[in-house]
């Protein structure tokens, strides 16, 4: 397992003049936004005779392929970043997805590990997709939540005597138990609450993680793993991932562990390359077993859909992988803490 090496979260002062200059922009949001980047999934896509390009959804919710889409239709959701997305989009826009032509077609020509540059974009989109998913910001508000729950539990235990001091000091009374204590403390954190319910904190925290999640990657290389001859990898709305291996290092024991638990990370880039953070730079074929393990990983991280290209015959594979990945232990899946490691 590699050493990982964390960058420093931001101080608390830092972190609230963020908020503040979030605060700013609450208003300016993009309502329809991409959770793939257009840029990658065009990669699994097929040209039709006007030239577009379309994939073929299959809604692993309900287990139907769907009609092909062209690729602005595909691996959105509207508002979902709800809060100053506009510039979220711009982050995001101008420190990857700008780049990623130039990074995939470095790939196609066997160039790209000669290209630190485009090395760089290529871990920075791995970074991206784990926080732009609907997996995070659902992790995101279970954090809150339950940080929320057992941070007013512990300061009614660790400074009730404060509380009945300021108590006090507002209302000229002493307070009549735990719970006036408790509605008073309710008072006091109501702005944070206010906050959560506006989606600035979410945002917030999809900033920060991408950031500490772009440094932590940044002092590794990147593996190209690409599929067998005639076949090919899908991809799913939510397609990146942390993992660990089995020793064999052909089987994922585990997805969308902390970072600092796995093994690395990584996403399906086009239909025949997938790319991996790791200590040293690989180009490789994987085997047929590597292939289906991968691709089945793409059905059970996916969110609503998973996409393959027309013609590719992959609706069979993507059916059986949906059913295995119902009846598989919900443990393969379990997340304790976010994409860029533990929590302060």
């Amino acid at each position: 397992m590699p050493e990982w090496v964390f960058p420093a979260r931001p101080t608390v002062e830092e972190a609230e003049r963020r908020r503040a200059e979030l605060a700013r922009e609450g208003g300016r949001v993009v309502p329809n936004q991409h959770i793939v980047s257009k840029a990658v999934l065009k990669n699994f896509s097929e040209k039709d005779s006007k030239g577009g390009h379309f994939l073929v959804p299959y809604n692993v919710r309900s287990g139907l392929e769907l009609r092909p889409l062209g690729v602005k239709g595909c691996g959105k959701i509207r508002n979902f970043v709800r809060y100053a997305s506009a510039s979220l989009e711009y982050l995001w826009k101008s420190t990857v997805e700008d780049h990623l032509h130039d990074a995939v077609q470095a790939i196609h020509d066997g160039s790209i590990l000669n290209e630190p540059r485009l090395i760089k974009v290529m871990k920075d989109c791995i970074a991206l997709h784990l926080v732009r998913s609907p997996w995070y910001l659902a992790l995101h508000d279970k954090i809150v939540e339950q940080a929320t729950t057992e941070g007013r539990e512990w300061i009614l235990r660790a400074y009730g005597p404060r509380l009945e001091r300021a108590f006090f000091a507002r209302y000229g009374l002493h307070a009549a138990g735990n719970e006036a204590l408790g509605a008073f403390l309710d008072e006091n954190m109501a702005n944070w609450r206010d906050l959560r319910a506006s989606g600035l904190l979410e945002r917030q925290s999809v900033e920060e993680h991408f950031e500490m999640a772009r440094g932590t990657f940044d002092p590794l290389q990147i593996q190209l793993l690409f599929a067998p001859s005639s076949h090919e990898f899908v991809i799913a709305d939510s397609p990146a991932f942390t993992y660990s291996f089995d020793h064999d290092k052909e089987v994922f024991t585990n997805i969308r562990k902390a970072i600092g638990d796995s093994n690395g990370a990584g996403m399906p880039i086009t239909n025949r390359c997938y790319v991996v953070t790791a200590p040293d730079a690989v180009s490789a074929t994987v085997s047929h077993r590597l292939l289906d393990a991968l691709n089945r990983t793409q059905v059970k991280a996916a969110h609503e859909h998973v996409y393959y290209r027309p013609g590719s015959n992959l609706k069979e594979f993507v059916a059986s992988a949906r059913v295995d990945s119902q009846s598989e232990m919900p443990s393969n899946a379990e997340v304790t803490s976010p994409p860029s490691g533990p929590t302060s």
